[in-house]
């Protein structure tokens, strides 16, 4: 009898918790969208791109995510999105229960810089990707001229 009993009140106790989560998170998908947190997780040691490149860029391809339904925004396409931009090596983008959008972004970090014939300068990282210059950030690495052959 105490047997029969105890699994009642754990059944009771798990279904109990089931319906409570389901109704917190039918909640937190209706909220808007109050805030978007960008973290350059590596901001001290490069600047190839800002908080403000990166909002720009998501904000163009989706206008208003700001007072839109945390549930509506689609993560997975955003953070391909940021993935395309050369100088990030990952972006993660993951929403919160009080309705803000967070956005960890690391980048690249080059170890060598190309001065190619054509005047083409270009960085290479550690994993052999291509780094365009940026305007707003000069990295102190090795540097690389002469005769190269032209990247693939």
């Amino acid at each position: 009898m105490r047997k029969v009993k105890n699994i009642i009140i754990s059944i009771l106790t798990i279904s109990y918790l089931v319906v409570v989560l389901g109704l917190i998170d039918d909640k937190s998908h209706n909220l808007p969208c109050k805030l978007i947190r960008v973290n350059i997780l590596d901001s001290l040691e490069q600047g190839f791109v800002t908080e403000e490149d990166i909002l720009s860029v998501i904000q163009d391809r989706q206008k208003k995510i700001l007072g839109y339904s945390v549930g509506g925004i689609n993560t997975d396409k955003m953070e391909n999105l940021l993935n395309t931009i050369p100088s990030i090596k990952s972006a993660e983008i993951y929403k919160t229960i009080d309705g803000a959008l967070n956005i960890d972004v690391v980048q690249r970090k080059p170890i060598l810089r190309i001065f190619y014939r054509n005047r083409q300068n270009y960085y290479i990282d550690s994993e052999g990707e291509i780094i365009p210059l940026s305007d707003k950030f000069t990295s102190r690495v090795l540097v690389a001229n002469g005769f190269i052959n032209e990247p693939a």
